[in-house]
């Protein structure tokens, strides 16, 4: 965007269209986690039917008991 680099990943967690994934480690994490408390404090895209990073989970069709056992950005 205007010869600048976007990172796509952190704009749709930001928008509230992704969650952070902590399984791994990344450089990015940290830019992760502050863009999915933006959107959680927003309440924009799926964080507006859900309250806690728990209720998020249990509103996805993914493999619940993995998002629930790993660590998280909260």
């Amino acid at each position: 965007k205007d010869g600048k680099y976007v990172d796509l990943a952190a704009a749709l967690v930001k928008a509230g269209y992704g969650m952070v994934y902590t399984d791994f480690t990344s450089q990015r994490l940290e830019t992760y986690c502050a863009s999915e408390q933006v959107a959680v404090s927003s309440k924009v895209g799926f964080w507006s039917y859900a309250e806690t990073f728990e209720d998020a989970v249990k509103l996805l069709s993914a493999d619940k008991q993995r998002y629930m056992t790993t660590g998280h950005c909260e």
